[in-house]
Parts: C-alpha cells; structure tokens; sequence
C-alpha cells in the first residue's frame, strides 16, 4: 500500500543510500510541497517533469552530472511568480556539487532574479561547476534571457564551458550563443 499523499506543503522523504544514478522521468506528482533525497552516493540525477522543489539532503559531493526538464513551469502551478523561483533555485541548491548541469526550462522569465536581495538568498554558489548547458524559450523584446545566464553565470566561478540554446516561443529554431 503507497503511502498516503503528502499535505499542502509538507515534506515527502525518499531513501536510496546506495544508488549512483536516479532518473525522475515523466513526473506529474500532483501535490506540492518538497520531495527530499537521501543519496549520499549519487554521481547522476535526471529530473523530467513538472516543477517542485526537489532536495538532495546532504548533497551528493561526487555529483557528476545533473539533469533538469521542467515541462510546466512557474505560474500555471503557482499563484505566486516568487514561488516558482524558489523552488527552481532551492533545487538546483541541491546540485551545487555537479561539474556538469544540463537545465531546461520553458520559460526563462518565470526563474529570472532581478532583485539584489533575493540574488543573494536564492543563488546557490556552484563552485564545482564546469559544463552548463541551457536550454529555453525567451521572449525577443524582452532582457529576461540575459539575467538568467547573468543569474547563472554569478553562481558559477569556475566554470569553462557554457551552451546556451535559447529559441522563441513563436519559432523552433533554435539561437546558439
């Protein structure tokens, strides 16, 4: 018998102490709150599915590689803009041992932060990080897109290879920088 859903908010805590590799592919859990992970032994993690606020408690330190989708993002879930925001950088928090990152997300406005206050709460520090590869969609008039690898960019000290693969949302090819 599964256990029940969680409540509104609340904490739902998975165990997996010897696994090396998790895929969440296709997620659709209904309710929102946290989904914590116990995998110290992780080195790689893939993630499809709508956004939450995802923790890897403690974070792995031999993460290799991380892997994020997030197919319905941000304000179709949540009545609050800052609500989308925090989950997404709280989750990627939880990679800030990876030297490889891989992000998708449909709209890049939904986790830009542009305010100095909150850059300093919700950007993790991603020291390890060497290899990102972001993919999105951006709207052409707007600066959205440039305060996301700005955001991106502020975490990531070390880094030594950057893809970005942005298109419109009223096009499918895709912008290479």
């Amino acid at each position: 018998i599964p256990p029940p859903p969680p409540e509104k908010g609340e904490l739902r805590s998975l165990s997996f102490p010897a696994a090396t590799a998790l895929v969440l592919d296709k997620c659709s859990l209904k309710e929102e709150g946290t989904v914590e992970f116990y995998a110290p032994m992780l080195r790689h993690f893939r993630y499809q599915g709508v956004v939450r606020h995802i923790s890897l408690k403690p974070p792995p330190p031999q993460l290799a590689r991380a892997e994020l989708t997030l197919l319905e993002h941000g304000y179709k879930r949540h009545r609050d803009p800052h609500t989308a925001r925090r989950s997404f950088w709280g989750t990627v928090q939880g990679f800030r041992h990876a030297k490889e990152m891989k992000l998708r997300v449909r709209h890049l406005e939904e986790i830009a932060i542009t305010n100095e206050t909150r850059k300093v709460k919700l950007l993790p520090e991603l020291h390890r990080l060497e290899h990102l590869e972001r993919v999105g969609v951006y709207t052409p008039a707007g600066k959205t897109a440039a305060v996301v690898i700005a955001n991106l960019l502020r975490c990531s000290p070390s880094l030594r290879d950057l893809q970005i693969k942005l298109s419109t949302a009223h096009e499918d090819t895709n912008k290479s920088i």
